[in-house]
């Protein structure tokens, strides 16, 4: 994962600097978000792979957990090579729920409407993920989705399609 996330990183980077610069009388052109974005992608993606080829290793090289020192009646030696807690197993079934609701979301978007939608998708991710309350979930995704649309389409003039329910303001 953390190559994938490097990759993606490492080509929304090379793809920024193919943007060409706004010319006239723009003092900023459209190239320093994706350059910030693959900058940040490339980053993260980069510190993942260390810790994913180093992680084993500099566990056994930093030793057990700080602070921790032999106990009554613990050897001393014991203390020092403590066991790690297995890995938790993947949760593959909710993942699999998820990436066909984020693919109802992507299809159902442009004829049910941005806000609508979102908020229907963010209480189903919560639910999906194991929220219990559904009225919490939709109001946090209506204020959401509902605070995302007014920034992109009325005050960055970024037009999000409005649905059947349009906005009266």
């Amino acid at each position: 994962m953390a190559l994938f996330i490097l990759a993606v990183g490492l080509t929304v980077l090379i793809g920024a600097f193919l943007i060409p610069e706004g010319g006239g009388f723009q003092t900023v052109g459209p190239r320093p978000f994706p350059i910030l974005v693959g900058a940040a992608g490339t980053l993260i993606g980069a510190i993942g792979v260390v810790q994913a080829f180093l992680g084993p290793r500099l566990g056994a090289v930093l030793g057990s957990r700080p602070g921790r020192s032999a106990g009554a009646g613990e050897p001393a030696e014991r203390a020092e090579h403590t066991e790690q807690a297995p890995a938790a197993p993947a949760r593959w079934r909710p993942t699999l729920i998820l990436l066909g609701a984020l693919v109802t979301y992507t299809l159902l978007m442009p004829f049910v409407g941005y806000w609508q939608v979102t908020t229907v998708f963010y209480a189903a991710s919560a639910r999906i993920q194991g929220s219990r309350n559904l009225r919490r979930d939709v109001l946090i995704g209506l204020a959401l989705a509902l605070a995302t649309y007014f920034v992109f389409d009325r005050l960055f003039g970024i037009n999000l399609p409005p649905g059947y329910l349009r906005l009266a303001f």
